[in-house]
């Protein structure tokens, strides 16, 4: 059975010159057209002056549907918007930059398996706070992918079951006072030990 379709044609949407942003309303310049236009849902890239971009019109409402060019993009780099509460889905993602650089007010991750390695690892914290159930693996791992390890924060807790420094040459703490307590006992051993 041979079915009708009705085929409805579109207008091309229209390419402007961005001339000045005023917050989330941004002028732009077709032909001899001045028009107030708001950058698109799905536009995730900031429009800037002098962007030539590609707008539409809907419900009395111009939109910027996409950006076609920038001038100077390498002085200007582009700026991702999100929407409030946007989420990135998929199987896997994988991320490949030279440099990686973020801000955020709170930071919350969840995983099954972490795994970090490199050369050199910085970590600066004013409170630190680390609970594990065994904290042996997670140092021996940590001390065996880097060759320095360096933590600076003016307080830090660690808090486990067990918990187990071992060093192959010298291990050394300095602090202007010392508190050990335990509830059983005590042991040093040594070949030497020297006190005061």
């Amino acid at each position: 059975m041979n079915q009708a379709f009705k085929i409805a044609y579109f207008p091309a949407p229209n390419s402007a010159e961005v001339l000045a942003v005023d917050g989330a309303e941004f002028r732009i310049l077709c032909g001899a057209e001045i028009l107030l236009a708001r950058r698109a849902y799905s536009c995730l890239v900031e429009p800037v002056k002098g962007d030539r971009v590609i707008f539409a019109a809907h419900e009395s409402q111009t939109y910027i549907l996409a950006i076609l060019s920038r001038p100077e993009p390498e002085a200007r780099p582009a700026e991702l918007v999100l929407p409030a509460q946007a989420a990135l889905k998929g199987e896997s993602l994988a991320l490949r930059v030279s440099a990686l650089a973020f801000e955020a007010t709170t930071l919350t991750g969840r995983t099954g398996r972490a795994h970090l390695s490199g050369s050199w690892l910085k970590l600066d914290f004013s409170l630190a706070h680390l609970a594990a159930k065994k904290a042996v693996e997670v140092f021996d791992r940590l001390w065996r992918r880097c060759g320095t390890f360096r933590s600076e924060a003016k307080s830090s807790s660690i808090k486990a079951e067990r918990l187990r420094l071992e060093a192959e040459k010298s291990l050394s703490a300095r602090s202007g006072s010392l508190d050990l307590k335990a509830e059983s006992s005590v042991k040093i051993d040594g070949q030497i030990i020297e006190l005061g």
